[in-house]
């Protein structure tokens, strides 16, 4: 994720800005230190083309990972780049809060295509076009919660969320495991940079999260625009 980050600050005009060095600067690493499991259930929840399954797949080489994409022409080069490793299982299908289908809006640039609508503010605060909505289409959609049922899984040793402002929507589909502690580590994509139409607060993810048993545990590749703070990687673990 930190090297796809990298590439996409460049190109809005974001800047990176290097936290204090210590050993839990990169967020997959940090969470390889708690995952204790000798063969790893992980989720990659808006796996785009495959960029960060590969990272997990490196650092947790006798994982599982279900990677989930929703979006036609993604998930394509998501198949073609995973193909080849049976350790991968792919989800064509979006995890939300609900199962059924959803409007996905399909932006000019398919990292930001997000189940929210572009806020009229992304574009001074993001940069011109790349959120500019070119088509809104059907998907389908699912609850972590009702495909872990389905498919049999008691635990997720890794759960990682970027999907462009709707990570919420995932933790809420995801209540039942949540509540049971049945997820060891979350990471996922926190925007605080008025991004996407009707996101949430950063401060109603840390309820969630705090009401679900987890605490906040880091923060990782921060990006910056104009001086403030739009988006960061976070990670939260179980409560002691």
């Amino acid at each position: 994720m930190k090297r796809f980050l990298q590439r996409m600050a460049n190109a809005l005009g974001y800047e990176f800005r290097r936290l204090a060095a210590d050993d839990h600067e990169d967020p997959f690493i940090f969470a390889r230190s708690l995952i204790q499991a000798a063969q790893p259930v992980v989720f990659d929840v808006g796996a785009h083309h495959g960029q960060t399954a590969s990272r997990l797949l490196a650092l947790f080489p006798t994982a599982t990972v279900h990677c989930f994409e929703p979006y036609p022409e993604s998930y394509s080069l998501l198949e073609v780049a995973t193909r080849a490793d049976v350790r991968v299982r792919r989800h064509q299908v979006c995890l939300s809060d609900r199962t059924g289908t959803s409007m996905m809006n399909c932006n000019a640039s398919t990292a930001t295509n997000s189940l929210l609508a572009t806020d009229r503010r992304a574009a001074a605060t993001r940069g011109e076009g790349l959120l500019d909505t070119d088509m809104r289409i059907e998907v389908k959609t699912t609850t972590l919660d009702a495909f872990c049922t389905a498919e049999s899984i008691g635990h997720v040793d890794l759960l990682k969320i970027d999907t462009q402002g709707a990570e919420y929507a995932v933790l809420e589909g995801a209540a039942e495991m949540l509540t049971r502690r049945a997820i060891t580590v979350l990471v996922f994509e926190l925007i605080t940079a008025a991004t996407y139409a009707q996101q949430r607060l950063p401060s109603e993810y840390f309820t969630l999260m705090e009401s679900r048993g987890y605490v906040f545990s880091g923060v990782f590749s921060p990006m910056y625009r104009h001086g403030l703070l739009a988006q960061c990687d976070v990670a939260f673990t179980l409560r002691p």
